[in-house]
């Protein structure tokens, strides 16, 4: 690949987002198609410049950087000055990868109390890593009765970690639906589990 030297716009990258896994530095790839400047990384929050050690330039990779220095930033950015001159690169949008289970919640969080006919809606909700993928299962009095339940898969993405839920639904719940109902969540390493309480009462008859 040959390089041509460009005073104008010394910074060649495109945009791209950076996944930032659990390893200690990470190459942000800002090249140039001028050698030896002087670089530096702008963070939402700081300027990183290199010291040689764990902050290293590299003219034909970028510049390698510690992820704890840039995990919390929503982008980062490099920049070198030619005669007095700023030039800035591309953005890389920074997101936060892997595959690490938090956290789990049931939604209600406590003990449920229902009407017979009413509907029943629960929501299992697991924080994790950015690109965790999550193996949902529900156990509950029902599920061996071939009863008509529904599942419904959600993913929201933030900036920091990824929220999946399965959303359990029983249309007209009787008394077959009292009892334990337990989320279950996996990633193949980690098991979460959460469980809630369902009650339904008979309906009051009508007052003459």
């Amino acid at each position: 690949m040959v390089l041509m030297l460009d005073f104008e716009q010394p910074f060649i990258n495109k945009p791209e987002t950076l996944l930032i896994y659990k390893k200690e530095s990470i190459c942000v790839p800002c090249l140039v198609s001028i050698p030896d400047l002087n670089i530096t990384l702008l963070s939402t929050a700081s300027i990183i410049y290199p010291d040689g050690k764990s902050i290293i330039w590299d003219n034909k990779r970028g510049i390698l950087v510690p992820t704890l220095l840039i995990k919390d930033s929503l982008y980062v950015q490099c920049e070198t000055f030619i005669e007095r001159r700023s030039f800035k690169s591309s953005f890389f949008l920074v997101h936060i990868a892997g595959n690490e289970l938090y956290d789990i919640q049931m939604f209600p969080g406590k003990a449920m109390e229902l009407l017979v006919g009413e509907k029943l809606v629960l929501n299992c909700t697991v924080w994790a890593e950015f690109n965790s993928g999550v193996d949902f299962q529900w156990s509950y009095p029902a599920k061996q009765m071939n009863r008509e339940v529904t599942e419904l898969p959600e993913r929201r993405s933030q900036q920091t970690h990824t929220e999946l839920s399965s959303i359990l639904i029983i249309q007209n719940v009787s008394q077959q639906d009292v009892g334990k109902y337990t989320c279950m969540a996996s990633n193949g390493e980690q098991i979460f589990k959460e469980s809630i309480d369902v009650i339904v009462h008979g309906k009051n008859p009508t007052l003459n």
